[in-house]
């Protein structure tokens, strides 16, 4: 517990600094980074070249000769980053736009009303992110500060998350309404690292050197989260047991899918935990990770 808050608070300092930093000295920040880039390209690619030598394979000496191509032009055409970081966020900023109109689509369709801020944040995201990739004379500053904006932002609710850590019993109404969280496209590979994570762990043969922690109650909730290792199965899937009962809501109808299964009806159903593990296992090859939550039986009444 104290760990977790302590590292709530560490993020938050970290991103507040580094926001302040970005907000006030942009164009030194965006140096920095472009210099540190350029050692880190040729670092990897001098590491590659050793590689090779060792162990002779080809990928090290293509991948090795394309990062000290990739050096070169960070130090001969500044224009190119700037490009680089432009074009990717505008990229972004109109998937991010698409997303928020399909919703607003499918809620249309569905009759599901308050469509308002779905409008407007696909609006602002879709006429940004063209505005970034059809003007090429966008200062790389005004970029800068708008992520140092966003760090801050984020630093604030770590910073949240810390003290209410502290004070259990401090109620924010507000967190469930708004949440400021990391960009989606990080946040959608967090659960395929952690079982990277974890595979390469055991593939390394080492001793499991874990904490062990018992109670005698009873686990009535558990929450389940199951990863695939192919296509939108790594962005994984989470349903909760109760009584060891699963309840999920997920695009299971395949007659529905659209768009490379990324929409499609949904479909909630219950299940014996007994039958739904073994068939997340061997039917779509998931791996489970599961976190038990004790409640009180005030709780398990309000459940």
């Amino acid at each position: 517990m104290f760990y977790d808050v302590a590292m709530n608070f560490v993020i938050g300092t970290i991103l507040m600094v580094a926001g302040a930093i970005m907000i006030w000295i942009p164009n030194r920040i965006f140096t920095g980074i472009l210099i540190a880039s350029i050692v880190f390209l040729c670092v990897n690619g001098v590491v590659l070249i050793i590689r090779f030598v060792k162990n002779k394979m080809n990928k090290d000496f293509f991948f090795s000769i394309l990062s000290f191509v990739f050096m070169f032009f960070l130090m001969n055409f500044r224009y190119l980053p700037q490009w680089i970081l432009r074009v990717n966020f505008g990229g972004y900023c109109i998937l991010c736009g698409f997303a928020c109109f399909v919703q607003l689509v499918i809620n249309q369709i569905n009759h599901i009303k308050r469509n308002f801020f779905n409008f407007v944040f696909s609006f602002i995201y879709i006429f940004f992110g063209f505005y970034l990739l059809l003007n090429p004379d966008f200062h790389t500053d005004l970029l800068m500060r708008a992520f140092g904006i966003y760090f801050m932002i984020l630093g604030m609710r770590y910073f949240g998350d810390g003290y209410e850590g502290i004070n259990p019993l401090t109620k924010y109404k507000w967190k469930r309404k708004v949440r400021i969280t990391l960009p989606a496209f990080l946040c959608a590979f967090v659960p395929d690292a952690a079982l990277t994570s974890v595979n390469r762990y055991l593939e390394d043969g080492k001793p499991e050197d874990l904490n062990t922690y018992k109670k005698d109650e009873v686990v009535r909730l558990k929450v389940i989260v199951h990863v695939g290792p192919k296509g939108f199965q790594k962005v994984g899937h989470i349903c909760f047991a109760y009584d060891d009962i699963v309840y999920s809501y997920g695009n299971y109808d395949s007659d529905s899918f659209h768009l490379n299964q990324t929409i499609g009806d949904g479909i909630f159903f219950t299940v014996p935990l007994e039958k739904y593990i073994p068939n997340m296992i061997s039917a779509e090859n998931n791996s489970i990770f599961e976190y038990g939550v004790y409640t009180t039986s005030k709780q398990n009444a309000l459940i």
